[in-house]
């Protein structure tokens, strides 16, 4: 994850996604959705960075889940302004979609979600 997150801040998009592809795998192996939800969380930022704003939305809607920990400071703030973003380049109505369809995924299948993502940026 701290490789992934590293790739991420340095801009290097690509590299990213590819690191967050195994965190995911663990997370969901081993049951560990604290670090799963941390992961996804992380990926928002690239996923909307990369265009994928259908993921970045359905992901950040999965993780702001009311009985999930709830991020805070600069993270909430940061994760907010990439939402705002996204919900900015495809409309109220589209964005709106997307995060009716986020908030509908519990954990699990939030990671599942993901991993598909990864899966067809890698392409």
């Amino acid at each position: 994850m701290a490789l992934a997150s590293e790739f991420a801040r340095a801009g290097s998009h690509g590299q990213a996604l590819d690191a967050f592809a195994p965190c995911l795998h663990a997370a969901a192996r081993h049951g560990n959705y604290v670090h799963a939800v941390t992961t996804l969380r992380n990926m928002i930022e690239v996923l909307a960075a990369v265009g994928d704003d259908h993921g970045a939305a359905v992901i950040g809607a999965a993780t702001t889940n009311d009985l999930l920990r709830q991020s805070y400071g600069p993270e909430a703030e940061r994760l907010a302004a990439v939402l705002y973003s996204v919900e900015r380049r495809v409309g109220p109505a589209r964005f709106a979609g997307w995060m009716l369809e986020g908030r509908g995924l519990e954990v699990a299948t939030a990671v599942q979600f993901a991993a598909e993502r990864l899966a067809m940026l890698a392409r």
